[in-house]
């Protein structure tokens, strides 16, 4: 039985690209791994609703030790409803730092901020994309003073430039590996 489960809501473009670098580059094989996916289309709907379907969908009798998602799923509300995860090792890969985008309508900002897609993320989290140290936060206080002062400046971060050298997937490789990969004395999370 698969100890690894990737979950991706939006399974297009480089979501898929992602998991398929992910699939392709590290050896599952010892641990096992399941893939379950949705379509990639209508986002919105995939923030709202995946862990909903997912709950639903993921099978009840497991072993997994490891539950790796994008940010478009619900991690807590997932949760809530599957309490037998809990235990599990949580990846959440936040895709893309929503600070950095233009802003068509502030009515997006808002939406994707109501359905949990803070630009803020904590420290410790694999995600590809660049999150500067201002976007990084450690504790509920620093969290909603950065989230006061970048809705108050949307503009703030994209002054900000970093090295993309470390975002490169051999540079990522073993932090990935890191986070995926358990050690036999580390399997706990298990339904009966």
């Amino acid at each position: 039985m698969a100890r690894i489960l990737f979950i991706e809501p939006f399974f297009a473009g480089s979501h898929k690209q992602l998991l398929d670098t992910l699939i392709s580059g590290i050896d599952f094989e010892e641990l096992g791994y399941e893939l379950l996916t949705l379509p990639g289309k209508k986002w919105h709907w995939r923030a709202r609703t995946s862990a909903l379907y997912f709950a639903e969908v993921i099978p009840r009798k497991h072993v997994y030790e490891v539950l790796f998602a994008s940010s478009v799923l619900n991690m807590a509300e997932l949760i809530a409803l599957r309490p037998d995860l809990m235990a599990c090792r949580k990846v959440l890969y936040f895709h893309e730092n929503q600070l950095i985008y233009p802003v068509r309508k502030q009515q997006e900002r808002i939406e994707a901020t109501i359905l949990g897609c803070f630009p803020l993320c904590p420290w410790r989290l694999s995600y590809p994309e660049i999150f500067p140290e201002e976007c990084l936060y450690r504790t509920e206080n620093q969290l909603v003073k950065q989230l006061k002062y970048f809705c108050k400046n949307p503009s703030a971060s994209r002054n900000l430039s970093v090295n993309l050298d470390r975002f490169k997937w051999m540079s990522l490789k073993s932090q990935y590996e890191e986070a995926l990969l358990i050690k036999k004395a580390d399997y706990q999370c298990s339904a009966h």
